[in-house]
């Protein structure tokens, strides 16, 4: 899937630098580049939890201050004014698992307005096992069996051990204003991106035993979807020094700078069967809310036509 995606970005960028239209300068554009992402997530309410991404991803994103990511931008432009704008990005690697993807018009000469979706990811370390049996010390991770009055302690493998590194996917639907200034040698865009943002669910299973009574349990704890609002300024300036006439194409570099705000805190439900099916608990947790805020800033090779 994420190679159909950078295959289609890489189509849509060849058709666009061979449009007929490409010889009136329309404000199209295609880049790639290289930047660094920074998060900070700060709670600002006390809580203890046994599943609690945020507090890993905290941990994680001071540890890693500055992640590396590549970019690509394709931004189409077509007759009366409306575009249409493409972005991806990698999660400090090479794959490309964050996009926007938007649709815009422009409703004066300097002020293109668009609607759109996409996909970010926070990264974090998966909460251990050992969190859900410090939140929970009635029971421990090994299955006791008794038998001619011996007990025999079984270590359980459960599925979350370590510091494993994963992401968090956050879904996003947006609305965006920008200002922007197009000259021969210069060109500049800058505004806010805002609109509501999805923490989709996820399920994480943990078994042992209780320690009382030896009798085994497992328990199923799930994310409970999270809706949240955010805001995103974003600045983009691109410097054209070099211009191929015959194509009507200009080559320049390009600088971009955007800064997420949001708050957002990770609640799930906790399910926990002891012996049998019919005898389980089932507790809901609210987790603190975060400020998240995340600065990206990258530097691209720019075409446009």
């Amino acid at each position: 899937m994420k190679r159909k995606f950078i295959f289609i970005l890489f189509m849509l960028s060849t058709f666009f630098s061979y449009s007929q239209d490409s010889l009136h300068h329309q404000g199209s554009y295609f880049s790639f580049g290289v930047g660094t992402r920074n998060y900070d997530l700060k709670p600002y309410a006390a809580g203890s939890l046994s599943l609690n991404y945020l507090k890993q991803a905290e941990v994680y994103n001071k540890e890693n201050p500055a992640q590396i990511f590549l970019c690509l931008d394709a931004h189409y432009t077509f007759k009366k004014g409306y575009n249409v704008h493409i972005n991806a990005s990698s999660q400090d690697d090479i794959l490309f698992i964050n996009y926007n993807i938007e649709l815009g018009k422009k409703a004066k000469p300097s002020i293109n307005t668009a609607i759109g979706w996409g996909l970010f990811n926070i990264p974090t370390y998966s909460p251990t096992t050992a969190s859900f049996y410090e939140f929970h010390p009635e029971f421990t991770d090994q299955l006791i069996r008794i038998n001619e009055n011996k007990i025999t302690k079984f270590p359980i493998a459960n599925p979350i051990t370590g510091r494993e590194i994963i992401n968090i996917p956050i879904r996003t639907i947006h609305g965006k204003v920008m200002y922007e200034k197009t000259h021969k040698h210069y060109q500049i865009s800058i505004g806010p991106k805002f609109g509501l943002a999805y923490l989709k669910t996820t399920t994480r299973k943990t078994e042992g035993t209780s320690k009382d009574s030896y009798l085994p349990f497992i328990a199923t704890q799930t994310t409970q979807p999270e809706l949240f609002g955010f805001i995103e300024p974003q600045f983009v300036g691109s410097i054209f020094q070099s211009s191929f006439l015959k194509y009507g194409i200009d080559l320049g570099i390009q600088l971009k700078v955007s800064y997420l705000y949001s708050r957002l805190s990770y609640n799930y439900k906790e399910t926990i069967y002891r012996w049998t099916e019919s005898n389980s608990t089932i507790e809901s947790f609210r987790g603190p809310r975060y400020n998240l805020n995340r600065l990206d800033t990258d530097l691209s090779l720019v075409i446009r036509w």
